[in-house]
């Protein structure tokens, strides 16, 4: 069954996977470009970029494992896991063996970093205010972490308190954390984009990640927090659009 979402480009689909069905958006296109959300979050988080990025992408904007619409029965959610269904997911819809682009939010960041260390080659990886090398609201201590979650089930209708608060703690254990020198071994043309008000994610994090990572660039959004695709989306979608095409040779299509 296609249900339509609330956008005029855009429609709802599934994908058929040993994770179980997996929710996402998508617009037709030419070049693919696959969309990670953050904790808590879902794939619709991304929708405003759908009427401002360039026709030529091909849009999916997934739901991870436990988010969104996307089944829930796994026994675990860690980002090895995502990174598992990611690359089923892409068998799936047919973008492997394909160039395409990853883009990356918060905890969506840490699934395509490490996805790009681990399980693939994308061709474009766009980090936005991404997580993977800073401490974990897990490790911040009962209270903030409860708070937390708090906040994020009361945001979402989709969160499930249980799901989200073994999500935080596996994120905690420390050991799929992203070292410096994984980040020296991606081979993606990468952007780095980091709100410059984010106050869940320091930018100085976003610029170890890009004095770490080979030939990456690093683009400030000065009036942006820890989602700046919500805060400015023409911003971003502008930045998305000029990094692919200055580097795929693409900038004359419309």
């Amino acid at each position: 069954m296609v249900e339509y979402a609330q956008t005029i480009n855009m429609r709802r689909l599934y994908a058929e996977t040993s994770f179980g069905k997996i929710s996402y958006l998508y617009r037709e296109g030419i070049y693919p470009l696959v969309f990670l959300h953050g904790l808590g979050g879902s794939g619709n988080n991304f929708i405003k970029l759908d009427s401002l990025l360039n026709p030529y992408f091909e849009l999916f904007m997934v739901d991870l494992l436990g988010h969104g619409r996307t089944e829930k029965k796994l026994p675990d959610y860690t980002v090895k896991t995502q990174c598992m269904m990611l690359r089923e997911f892409l068998d799936v819809t047919e973008v492997s063996g394909r160039n395409f682009g990853m883009v990356g939010n918060s905890y969506g960041g840490w699934v395509s970093l490490r996805f790009s260390i681990s399980f693939g080659k994308p061709e474009f990886l766009i980090l936005i205010d991404s997580a993977g090398i800073n401490p974990t609201i897990g490790e911040s201590g009962k209270e903030n972490l409860e708070n937390f979650i708090d906040r994020i089930v009361s945001i979402g209708h989709d969160n499930d308190r249980n799901i989200m608060t073994k999500i935080t703690q596996q994120n905690a254990t420390g050991q799929e954390k992203i070292t410096i020198e994984e980040l020296r071994t991606i081979e993606a043309n990468t952007a780095i984009i980091w709100g410059e008000h984010d106050a869940i994610i320091g930018k100085r994090y976003g610029l170890m990640i890009n004095e770490n990572i080979p030939g990456s660039r690093f683009f400030t959004i000065r009036e942006g927090g820890h989602t700046p695709h919500s805060s400015n989306p023409d911003k971003v979608a502008s930045i998305i659009d000029e990094f692919i095409f200055s580097r795929r040779g693409t900038g004359q299509i419309t």
